[in-house]
């Protein structure tokens, strides 16, 4: 306990950026909505005994536990892009700031200076997301269909 007050402070403040996460993570991304499970994974309890053997050690088989350690690998994979899709919607927040009216999007409690909230982002993607995927598919057509005509145009050159 060598920190000076201010420091101790400054560091129990970043607490609440952490809460402000982890809440983003779960109603906006739905990160901790994973359903992976295997009948060979041994059901957890939450109130495992002292005397009680880990959930792990339950599982006797190589096979079994193979199957255990792939579930383990989905959700941590699950996760993973959950944080990387989090930090997409941030980005695209942060990108469009001061661009984009806020009467295009949800409503925000709070005024934010033109600032977008990742909620927002997330609830016009979920809207847009297909008209927009729409729009991708026929430009990368456009670009797909100029390039084997300038091909076809060249072997008809030479």
């Amino acid at each position: 306990m060598t920190l000076d007050p201010l420091a101790i402070i400054r560091l129990y403040s970043y607490r609440f950026r952490i809460e402000c996460m982890f809440r983003e993570l779960k109603q906006q991304v739905g990160a901790f909505c994973y359903h992976f499970w295997t009948r060979h994974m041994p059901k957890l309890s939450h109130y495992q005994k002292k005397d009680e053997p880990s959930p792990l050690e339950q599982v006797k088989t190589e096979s079994s536990r193979k199957k255990a350690l792939e579930i383990v690998r989905a959700i941590e994979m699950h996760m993973a892009l959950s944080c990387v899709a989090m930090g997409i919607l941030q980005i695209l927040s942060l990108r469009f700031m001061g661009k984009v009216s806020p009467e295009w999007l949800r409503y925000q409690r709070t005024p934010s200076r033109g600032r977008i909230s990742g909620a927002a982002v997330m609830d016009y993607l979920r809207k847009h997301f297909f008209r927009l995927l729409n729009l991708a598919v026929i430009l990368i057509a456009v670009v797909v269909g100029n390039e084997s005509g300038k091909e076809s145009e060249d072997e008809g050159q030479e």
